[in-house]
């Protein structure tokens, strides 16, 4: 049963300086664990959740995949996030 009371802490890691407006975020579990964490990238009202075992936004284009291999800050603030939800090996 959800806890119709609990509520999702967001918090930007990235976003892009592009007219996309698109960001990477870190969705923050509540306290009682009744919000699991997560990280995804938000394009619009597109959302790919990241998957820290292939290192990738899970259902995502192409594109968004090829640009987090390239993109220095996304990693970073993927590698930010990961830590904040207690991933030791990133």
């Amino acid at each position: 049963v959800k806890n119709q009371n609990a509520r999702i802490q967001r918090k930007t890691l990235w976003y892009s300086r592009d007219k996309d407006q698109s960001r990477i975020d870190i969705d923050i579990p509540d306290p009682e664990n009744v919000i699991l964490g997560g990280i995804h990238y938000q394009c619009g009202k597109s959302k790919y959740h990241y998957n820290p075992e292939t290192n990738q936004f899970d259902n995502a284009p192409s594109e968004i995949n090829k640009r987090l291999k390239k993109d220095k800050n996304m990693q970073k603030a993927i590698n930010n996030g990961l830590k904040y939800l207690g991933y030791e090996n990133n």
